[in-house]
């Protein structure tokens, strides 16, 4: 029956309309919904259900509302879009084209649903977010600020996509991840546990060419960024990268086949190389491991694997060569390569090389143009600088210094002060002809 509003078309079934409420020749309301305030029904509109109308909310051209559903305040339903179940559309929000919310589903504020999109669930679109395409937000999730969710991506679980940011492409934002300021997620891309992107513009030296545009985090790709992980800044994370644990990527890349659960700062990840530890500033590839620290321009690369170790300055550390121990450091320009390996506490630095399967560990020092190659070993507290070569089989340990010359053959050296030497057998433990103890602080002083 119809109560006191102005009708065209005649509510069917038990369907009200009252108050200045108007339904138009064309429209049809009918079953139990009702239609009140200022509410206007019009075009080939269908309102069915137990579906209230209501303010000045107007449901026109194709729309169709049913269910328990609500339209309230300045909301309007138009085109093909339909409204269903429980859901509830107020203030400006528009649902239209194709669009679908159902469930208990919510859309308020400015939010706007189009396209082929589906919004259900306990799911809210709200401000001046847009759902478009084909989009899907389900569950608890929530799209609100000036987010944009579009084309064929989901988000659902208790996820959220808030202020600028946008998901598109086949990209999925599930469980407790958060979308926010800037940040791009796209691709086939993945962000879900408690993950976080974000980005704050920002622009670098160096970098800023191959960071993300307009210095907004970008994931894309087949990435996958899980638990606690966070990627912010201009930080771009794409191929088939994983970022995960407690992560912390800011203004860096991460790409191909990286995996990174550890903290990477203005500096790039790549190949199959795997992070654990701390990389700033520095390039991490191939299949190179890190769990220790690399710094400023240095690079980690081939299977090297930085174990604890640190690797600053424009050092490099590459082929299988293995850097382990937390005094451990290799700084400078040195390098270590090969199946060559600088461990418990040894320092390599300057213009030093370590290679072949050269071993240096304990308290030794290497710098200057020293170099350590084939299958030396360096050990306890020496000390090898300016052109010294230790090469072959030799053995360099004890306080020795060497200072220059070259070690080489079966030579063992265990103590004193060799300038400028070549020994190539026997063993070796007083200072040359002429050297003092303090003469190694003469050198370098």
């Amino acid at each position: 029956m119809a109560d006191e509003g102005g009708c065209g078309g005649e509510p069917r079934g038990d369907a009200q309309v009252y108050d200045d409420a108007t339904v138009s020749e064309d429209a049809v309301v009918f079953e139990r919904c009702q239609i009140y305030g200022k509410a206007r029904i019009f075009g080939s509109a269908r309102v069915g259900g137990y579906a209230q109308i209501f303010g000045n909310a107007e449901v026109y051209e194709e729309a169709h509302v049913q269910g328990r559903a609500q339209i309230g305040d300045d909301a309007k339903v138009y085109g093909g879009g339909h409204v269903a179940g429980g859901a509830r559309v107020c203030g400006s929000a528009e649902v239209c084209s194709s669009a679908r919310a159902y469930g208990d589903a919510k859309i308020w504020g400015q939010g706007h649903i189009e396209g082929r999109a589906q919004v259900y669930g306990d799911a809210q679109i709200g401000e001046r977010a847009t759902v478009g395409g084909s989009a899907e937000v389900h569950g608890n999730a929530r799209v609100v600020g000036g987010a944009v969710v579009r084309e064929h991506a989901k988000v659902f679980g208790h996820a959220r996509v808030s202020e600028d940011a946008a998901v598109f492409g086949d990209a999925k934002v599930f469980e407790g991840a958060h979308i926010y300021h800037d940040a791009k997620v796209h691709g086939n891309a993945e962000v879900y546990g408690n993950a976080q992107v974000y980005g704050c513009r920002v622009f670098l030296p160096g970098l800023r060419q191959r960071l993300a545009s307009n210095g907004r985090a970008e994931v894309s790709g087949n990435a996958k960024i899980y638990d606690n992980a966070r990627v912010y800044h201009a930080s771009r994370v794409y191929g088939n990268a994983r970022v995960h644990g407690d992560a912390r990527v800011s203004s860096a890349i991460v790409y191909d086949n990286a995996d990174v659960s550890g903290d990477v700062h203005r500096a790039e990840v790549y190949g199959n190389a795997r992070v654990v530890g701390v990389v700033h500033g520095a390039e991490v590839f191939d299949n190179a491991n890190v769990s220790g620290k690399v710094y400023g321009s240095a690079k980690v690369f081939g299977n090297a694997e930085v174990l604890d170790a640190t690797v600053a300055d424009a050092a490099q550390v590459y082929d299988h060569a293995w850097i382990e121990g937390d005094a451990t450091r290799v700084a400078g320009s040195a390098r270590v390569y090969g199946s060559a390996r600088v461990s418990e506490g040894a320092q390599v630095s300057g213009d030093a090389e370590v290679y072949g399967e050269a071993k240096i560990f304990e308290d030794v020092e290497l710098f200057d143009n020293a170099r350590v190659f084939g299958g030396a070993r360096v050990s306890g507290a020496a000390k090898v600088f300016g052109d010294a070569k230790i090469f072959g089989d030799a053995r360099v340990m004890g306080d020795a210094i060497i200072d220059g010359g070259e070690i080489s053959g079966d030579a063992v050296v265990t103590g004193g002060v060799w300038i400028g030497a070549t020994l190539s057998a026997g063993e070796w433990s007083e200072a040359s002809p002429g050297s003092q103890n303090d003469l190694y602080e003469e050198l370098r002083g």
